[in-house]
């Protein structure tokens, strides 16, 4: 089909445009270019290339909504099955409520403890019941763990395990140094070693579980609160 001014691929030209500025643009020869009054353009990749992306962005704009509801009805599931209340916040779903007598949170945030970076995180945190209120505790296990901690200023409790892999801070160290009994060390030590999420710390008489990833799974979210109240059990039944 020929259109006023254009010559398809292979076609004779058009004495629509036969020069321009005087100069003739064919010489009696074929082209495989689509002439039109003064310019020369290809004709035949550019519709497809645009219905592709057109095509993808559809796709991914679908894919990513389903996405999202999936993970919003993991959060609902949870909330259904602990009994804690379903709130949908700007930066992501929150449970919250109590469990055994402790007020229990989950948040997907966008911030992470140590980065100012917009990634994906989910916090976890549970309430402790005998923690002194200024006293924070860090799980730093691991080589990379131990270089970060270098040189901070920390309180040492004389347990080596327990001191290489807890930093440990506070305004009152007597108080500190009365809260860690043997049996508190041991049970924040196993919960810091056992990979409940990617930080494990203790903070406003709160024990945290921090996640740097998008939960897809609800057994994820439902086993590192588990991990979280039976660390806090042990420790307020502790000496």
């Amino acid at each position: 089909m020929n259109l006023p001014g254009f010559v398809a691929s292979g076609a004779p030209r058009s004495d629509d445009c036969q020069s321009v500025n005087g100069r003739p643009l064919y010489k009696g020869r074929r082209r495989t270019t689509v002439t039109v009054p003064c310019l020369v353009a290809e004709i035949h990749p550019l519709p497809g290339l645009l219905l592709a992306l057109a095509a993808v962005s559809v796709i991914a704009f679908f894919t990513a909504r389903l996405l999202t509801r999936r993970r919003r009805n993991i959060w609902k599931r949870l909330g259904r099955r602990r009994r804690l209340k379903y709130d949908l916040q700007p930066e992501g779903p929150r449970l919250s409520g109590t469990i055994n007598g402790r007020s229990v949170e989950l948040a997907a945030t966008q911030q992470g403890s140590d980065t100012e970076a917009a990634i994906a995180v989910v916090h976890v945190s549970v309430e402790l019941h005998d923690a002194p209120p200024e006293m924070t505790a860090e799980g730093i296990p691991g080589f990379v763990g131990h270089l970060a901690a270098l040189g901070q200023e920390r309180i040492e409790l004389g347990a080596p395990e327990f001191d290489r892999d807890v930093l440990i801070r506070g305004a009152d160290e007597s108080l500190v140094r009365a809260y860690w009994t043997e049996s508190r060390r041991s049970a924040f030590l196993d919960l810091v070693r056992s990979e409940t999420g990617d930080q494990v710390m203790l903070r406003n008489g709160r024990l945290e579980s921090e996640l740097r990833e998008i939960v897809s799974e609800l057994e994820t979210l439902d086993g590192i609160l588990n991990s979280l109240l039976r660390t806090a059990e042990q420790m307020d039944l502790a000496d």
